[in-house]
């Protein structure tokens, strides 16, 4: 029922906006509301022995269902809300003026009209206005009363009495249907807006998992080149050790045995044993790596080795950086402190974290060469493209430096480039979710911090700041 009403009088634009459809409503419950109170006021004027009461009420009945009908008709709200607010006030200083001045209780409601049009145009600057006008409305009536004396227009007691007790009905009736109206307004618009959060988390949380998925595609390629090393030792020494087994065999067939060749043969098919067990260990920490960095963070913290994490990230970014350019090439060197103490975090988080550092760091060096024309793979290029990866202990901080000599940037880019959905990069290379992401993980997630120095022209360092303590 009630959405009929509002469907009949609210035009199609306001629906596009759930912010001017909440105040559409709010204004034509107001202005139908009181309209028809107004109209079950109208004979009321007979018992009070005074007519112009009743029409009074009528008139304003009227104009209240007709700003409805003009609201409908596409007047705009603002235009409506101000015929509203005019003719509300002549009504209530008229029945004011025939109910004693001052002290006639809907001098009182005069007091509604701003709040009503602060309520409906959703404007302080609008009820300020309105609240101007009714001081200077009430002023006006002291004045004509300290010389004039009351207002009381061929009333007597009796009479004065009623209307006062009558006017105090409305405005309790009016200040009750704003209450409703507002509360039912509010309800609703917080009804609406939980459902946009819920979207909202569920948009971001798509969005995580595509960045997720995304590094977890660079880290891939990265690890395809670096598995492929542990997996051709496992293989070599396999061959080799099928031959050293194959020449045991023999020479234990033989009548006179040879005791010392046998003893070099063992020795050799062991040392083969231990290298094909150690590279068979190195491929398989590799594929566990892949595994907990696919894997949803548990937010479980264990004693980390940030050195030996960088170094490993570190390789699996270039690994995977060049198997997305073959012709890419530049220097990248680490220089950890000896016997840094391990310090409690999530690895995958911090994984994920030193990845898209590496990642940009690899693609900042490439974007310069390209820039100033050289070809990486060409030895004689004056610009040498490096990247520079450090750990330090430095106080109650273990510090993760990662430092290029790219492309660097403004402190305009500086200021923004840690909020999401900022890049740098052209469109469809970069979701502007990695860095942000990661100011998260170290700030939130580890309570470090993470930041940026810069110039334009000559690279970039990333710091990061865990606390050992």
């Amino acid at each position: 029922m009630i959405n009929s009403v509002f469907q009949f009088f609210i035009p199609a634009h306001y629906y596009n906006d759930p912010e001017e459809l909440r105040q559409a409503k709010f204004s034509i419950s107001v202005y139908l509301i009181t309209g028809i109170s107004l109209f079950i006021y109208v004979g009321f004027g007979d018992l009070l022995g005074s007519p112009v009461i009743g029409y009074a009420n009528l008139i304003q009945a009227i104009m209240n269902v007709l700003i409805s009908f003009l609201f409908r008709a596409n007047v705009p709200l603002r235009t409506c809300v101000l015929m509203y607010s005019t003719s509300g006030t002549i009504y209530l200083t008229f029945i004011a003026y025939l109910g004693g001045g001052l002290m006639a209780p809907s001098a009182f409601g005069l007091i509604l009209t701003p709040i009503y049009n602060l309520l409906l145009t959703n404007s302080w600057r609008s009820g300020l206005v309105w609240f101007g006008i009714i001081i200077a409305i009430v002023c006006g009536m002291a004045y004509y009363e300290s010389y004039y004396g009351s207002l009381v227009v061929n009333f007597d007691s009796l009479h004065k009495y009623q209307l006062g007790f009558l006017s105090m009905v409305g405005i309790f009736i009016n200040l009750f249907v704003l209450i409703l109206v507002f509360e039912y307004q509010k309800n609703l618009a917080f009804k609406k807006l939980k459902k946009i959060n819920d979207e909202l988390h569920a948009t971001q949380a798509q969005l995580i998992q595509k960045e997720k998925l995304a590094s977890l595609g660079e880290l891939t390629a990265g690890i395809a080149h670096e598995i492929q090393n542990p997996l051709n030792f496992v293989n070599n020494f396999s061959e080799l050790s099928v031959d050293l087994a194959k020449d045991l065999i023999e020479e234990i067939k033989r009548p006179a045995l040879d005791i010392e060749y046998i003893d070099e043969l063992l020795t050799d098919l062991t040392q083969n044993q231990e290298k094909i067990n150690h590279h068979g260990k190195r491929a398989s920490s590799i594929v566990k790596g892949m595994l907990e960095h696919s894997r949803t963070s548990t937010g479980e913290k264990e004693l980390t080795d940030i050195s030996v994490l960088c170094e490993e990230y570190l390789r699996l970014s270039y690994h995977g950086m060049r198997a997305k350019d073959k012709s890419f090439q530049t220097d990248f060197k680490t220089e950890f402190e000896i016997n840094l103490p391990k310090i409690s975090v999530v690895p995958q988080d911090i994984g994920r974290v030193l990845l898209n550092l590496f990642n940009n760091a690899f693609y900042a060096v490439n974007q310069r060469a390209i820039e100033i024309g050289h070809a990486l793979s060409q030895p004689s290029s004056k610009y040498k493209p490096a990247v520079i990866v450090s750990t330090k202990k430095r106080g109650n901080f273990i510090e993760i430096i990662v430092r290029d000599n790219g492309t660097g940037m403004s402190e305009s880019i500086q200021a923004k480039i840690f909020q999401p959905f900022f890049t740098t990069k052209p469109t469809g290379e970069g979701t502007g979710l990695g860095l942000s992401l990661s100011y998260e993980i170290i700030t939130k997630g580890h309570s470090g911090v993470l930041d940026v120095e810069s110039i334009v022209g000559e690279g970039t360092t990333f710091i990061i700041k865990l606390p050992y303590i």
